[in-house]
């Protein structure tokens, strides 16, 4: 058991529709091992006020307060269109006030879209360089930002105090940190990454800019609960120590990667590969991801240091 989770108590988890139950001809069941029942949505209650929702991989988080409801990102976007009407459904169930804040973390469609569920109520707020985004999609389910800043923004409702901060990875970038300090909670869509590899080939920036900004975050806000915006359900949250083996994991690709190339394996071949995956799997092995991610991360490292 995690140290917050002593904390916490045990979360209260409520599952937020039917299981998906998969079914195969007689053939098919003969040809593949049976799929699981899996959850389709979760609302975890993570501190007293602080719920975060999960559905098919992507993770939204709302607090209730006597003047409304925060609430970070509709999740609508990814394959989920359903999913804000489910969100909207789970804050339903915890409290009778409106969401009155909707708070984009950033552009991307996986995370903003679906958030004209709330536009009766709501007012919707980014960092400033994420609304040109909004405004060229021009997508009638997300509305545009109303309200943006750019370094930090607080919010006050209902005798409760949230702090919006810009990622400030690089110039260009439109993420924000989302920061509860009453309750120690903070939520890092896509980076703040919980035991699970980066996406992908590192897009977002170097692997020593991720390590240096991830160290930042750990510096800057007093937490003990860390959200993500993805992942099965025990990989949603962490402490400020999965943080840190996050920003360590950049670290060590780096050190993988150039320690494959002085033993004479070509850059993202599968000897290279094979050389970073057999010094990264003692320490990260067991992560979300390790199996099919590495390659790409791979990728990613031996892009960045050609840059």
């Amino acid at each position: 058991m995690r140290p917050f989770e002593r904390a916490l108590g045990v979360a209260a988890v409520f599952a937020l529709s039917l299981l998906l139950l998969f079914s195969a001809t007689p053939t098919a069941a003969q040809q593949q091992p049976p799929v699981l029942p899996q959850s389709t949505a979760e609302l975890t209650r993570v501190r007293e006020d602080v719920y975060a929702f999960r559905y098919l991989n992507h993770v939204s988080l709302f607090v209730p307060t006597d003047e409304g409801v925060v609430v970070v990102d509709p999740i609508g976007g990814g394959g989920n269109p359903q999913a804000p009407v489910a969100l909207k459904g789970a804050i339903a169930s915890v409290t009778s006030q409106p969401v009155k804040w909707l708070v984009y973390s950033h552009a991307a469609a996986d995370h903003s879209t679906g958030g004209a569920v709330f536009a009766d109520t709501a007012t919707f707020v980014s960092q400033a360089n994420a609304k040109a985004a909004f405004e060229a999609k021009n997508d009638p389910t997300s509305p545009v930002p109303t309200v943006t800043f750019e370094q930090m923004m607080p919010i006050d409702a209902g005798g409760k105090h949230f702090e919006l901060h810009w990622s400030n990875l690089t110039p260009q970038n439109d993420y924000l940190v989302f920061w509860y300090p009453a309750q120690k909670v903070a939520m890092a869509v896509d980076y703040g990454r919980i035991r699970t590899l980066p996406f992908g080939d590192i897009q977002g920036a170097s692997p020593q800019r991720m390590a240096e900004w991830l160290a930042w975050v750990n510096q800057t806000f007093d937490y003990e609960v860390m959200l993500s915006g993805h992942g099965p359900r025990e990989n949603i949250w962490g402490t400020r120590q999965d943080v840190d083996d996050h920003r360590q994991y950049y670290l060590d690709l780096v050190q993988a990667v150039g320690d494959a190339r002085a033993a004479g394996h070509a850059d993202n071949s599968e000897e290279m590969v094979a050389a970073v995956r057999a010094a990264l799997a003692p320490k990260y092995g067991t992560w979300t991801n390790f199996q099919n991610g590495l390659a790409g991360n791979v990728r990613g490292a031996v892009r960045w240091s050609t840059q």
